[in-house]
């Protein structure tokens, strides 16, 4: 565009009105780009501050507020306030509100507090907070069950969300509504790796592709399918080690050959796969396997037996494997037989989500490999917890999903969890920023004038320096702070009339956590 201003002025010809949604959510260099553009013809921005929540990724709170300036000749333009919110009931909005309040004075555009609709229903906001996580998963599942039989009674069918900082207790939640029966789905990639019958289909898978994948076999031998205890594992990691220290014949390698292995990339320990394909090709009489109980025995062949199977199936279509692998593993019979998991059905509808997920895979991957899928699994899990989420909201289903995929979308019944510190507001992190390694200075930043300035010119002694650092992690720490304020506030507005918010002090921690800020403004 900057070289060559014929295509800009075929652009600008091309769209002669340009509407600009979510201008919170830019960055700056997609504002320099639009403004190399649009600038000075008919551009509109529409965003919220106060829901700028993807900083994360470049995103710049700020950016609404320099608008005018970049689009605008003079930096002059026309405001309008949009301050009727259509969604949200009267406490809901009360609820948001009061999370609100500590940012308004510092918000680059002032935003006034949005009203109801006319006509707006009341709603209802409720608060619990309990002594432990499965006390308060419970507490969500039974006040969606009554929340849903009330408006069952009224004809009306019920769209629900449980709304998390993060996607790590996920799969407790779901399976305290899958013991009530309730419908749910944990939507995105990054949720469903965490439920067991996915997590045993990818282990199988990693198992099939991937001869060093010890820890996902151990998982499966360990668990319902084979029951393998402790004693006999261990035996299996000593015949592996035991292998990796003879040749082809079973004959031993030289000392110096051994010392070569442990001081280059070669695994000493030798791999637990191989281990159990040595058990499927000799008798059990033979020396070797005299370690192993006789009912291991029998089960570590049968393992064998069903993973070389899939190996050799492993050509076939991925949903085709992902298929044969369920039934391999009979988590059919599993998922019926778990009623802590509630109804069959419920649970197995996660494993269907996993298989859509691997066909959208397939239809961008060009190769459609298992190693490309495994690949992509591990790096979707890192990303997917932030990314919004496309699947719309179902009748009398619960999804679970994080706050960030939640942007845009909108329930019936909503409940934010885990307002609990440390969780919701999260524990500050990175807050010395750009004195850390490797983190590009801000003043090299083109959103430098919204980040928090080190004072260090003006220090004229270390005394000072160090003071100017103090006060530049401080404001590091508010501005991480009021991006999960904002967070809370996206999340809170999700709900049209009916909003729980919970917290527990123990889940798994070494301390109990105290209640969330967010949780005592709202509570107050």
């Amino acid at each position: 565009v900057a070289s060559h201003p014929s295509v800009a002025e075929e652009l600008r010809d091309r769209y002669r009105v340009v509407l600009l949604d979510e201008y919170q959510d830019t960055s700056v260099v997609q504002t320099d780009l639009l403004a190399a553009l649009f600038a000075g013809t008919g551009v509109m921005a529409v965003g919220d501050p106060h829901q700028a929540i993807y900083g994360w990724r470049g995103a710049s709170a700020g950016n609404l507020g320099g608008f005018a300036v970049a689009f605008a000749p003079g930096g002059a333009c026309a405001q309008y306030s949009l301050l009727t919110s259509w969604r949200n009931s009267e406490s809901v909005l009360t609820a948001a509100n009061a999370v609100l309040a500590p940012l308004a004075a510092s918000a680059t555009v002032p935003v006034q507090e949005l009203r109801p609709r006319p006509g707006a229903p009341a709603g209802v906001v409720e608060l619990g907070f309990d002594a432990d996580l499965d006390t308060e998963a419970d507490r969500v599942a039974a006040w969606f069950a009554r929340v849903r039989s009330e408006r069952a009674r009224d004809g009306l069918a019920t769209t629900g969300a449980i709304l998390f900082r993060s996607k790590k207790h996920m799969v407790r939640f779901g399976d305290a509504l899958g013991r009530r029966g309730i419908p749910h789905r944990i939507l995105g990639l990054g949720g469903l790796l965490s439920t067991p019958e996915v997590v045993d289909v990818v282990c199988a898978l990693r198992v099939i592709s991937d001869p060093s994948a010890g820890s996902s076999l151990i998982r499966l031998l360990a668990g319902p399918r084979w029951g393998i205890g402790l004693p006999d594992l261990r035996e299996l990691a000593g015949l592996a080690r035991r292998i990796a220290r003879h040749d082809s014949s079973l004959q031993p390698l030289a000392p110096e050959v051994v010392e070569r292995i442990r001081g280059s990339a070669g695994d000493d320990d030798g791999s637990l796969v191989d281990a159990l394909d040595f058990v499927l090709r000799h008798t059990p009489d033979h020396g070797w396997l005299a370690g192993f109980t006789p009912d291991a025995r029998e089960r570590l062949r049968e393992a064998a037996s069903v993973f070389a199977g899939l190996r050799q199936a492993s050509g076939m279509p991925i949903p085709d494997l992902v298929r044969l692998v369920e039934l391999e593993l009979r988590l059919d019979v599993e998922l019926a037989a778990n009623e802590a998991r509630g109804p069959a059905r419920v649970a197995s509808a996660q494993l269907r989500a996993f298989v859509d997920e691997v066909h959208a895979f397939l239809a961008a991957d060009e190769t459609g490999s298992l190693s490309s899928l495994l690949a992509w699994l591990e790096h979707a899990e890192q990303l997917d917890e932030f990314a919004p989420r496309t699947e719309p909201p179902e009748d009398d289903v619960v999804q679970l999903l994080t706050i960030h995929g939640s942007k845009g979308l909108e329930w019936d019944a909503v409940a934010v969890v885990r307002l609990v510190k440390d969780e919701l507001p999260s524990a500050p992190r990175d807050t010395r920023a750009w004195l850390g390694f490797g983190v590009l200075p801000y003043a090299f930043r083109g959103d430098s004038a919204w980040l928090p300035a080190l004072a260090w010119q003006s220090a004229e002694t270390q005394q000072q320096l160090k003071a100017a650092i103090e006060a530049f992690v401080e404001a590091n720490r508010q501005r991480q702070l009021d991006e999960d304020r904002r967070l809370a506030y996206v999340a809170v507005t999700r709900a049209r009339e009916h909003l729980l918010l919970t917290g527990s002090h123990w889940s798994g921690t070494k301390r109990p956590r105290p209640r969330s800020v967010f949780f005592a403004e709202i509570a107050d």
